[in-house]
């Protein structure tokens, strides 16, 4: 179980850090 958590909350922080870096790039182009 914990093992699934830890899974969901690795592409939880994957997906904001990539969402904050497009931001980057929209406010850069």
């Amino acid at each position: 179980m914990r093992f699934i958590y830890l899974i969901l909350l690795f592409k939880f922080i994957s997906f904001f850090f990539l969402f904050k870096f497009y931001i980057f790039i929209f406010f850069f182009l």
